[in-house]
């Protein structure tokens, strides 16, 4: 019982995070209201190309999915679920050790 009472509030506010992406979804189909802001299809197809090109040049598989979930908007705790990782510290620690880096490339090409 005590264990139960220790999970619900973590599958509660999990359930609570579905429940809303599927009310935002449902709510733009019923209104027409476009999902994607109001762009280009031009610049929108140019910044996903950009996106996949920064994420196919990640070498380690497990960063690339740890970038690839978080630009996809889900949470840490569910990359950690979903990529089995210890904890969320370490889902945390591979986005930090990823942006130094691409931090660290960009200083160089342009400085």
């Amino acid at each position: 019982m005590g264990a139960c009472a220790y999970e619900f509030p973590n599958e509660f506010r999990q359930y609570r995070k579905e429940e809303e992406r599927w009310s935002r979804g449902t709510e733009q189909e019923a209104t027409g209201e476009p999902v994607a802001s109001m762009q280009s299809v031009a610049e929108e197809v140019l910044g996903n190309l950009r996106v996949l090109e920064d994420i196919n040049g990640i070498e380690n598989p497990r960063t690339r999915a740890v970038v690839a979930l978080t630009i996809e908007g889900y949470s840490q705790e569910e990359i950690r679920q979903m990529l089995d990782a210890p904890t969320v510290r370490a889902v945390e620690a591979v986005l930090h050790r990823w942006r130094a880096r691409a931090k660290r490339e960009l200083e160089e090409r342009h400085g």
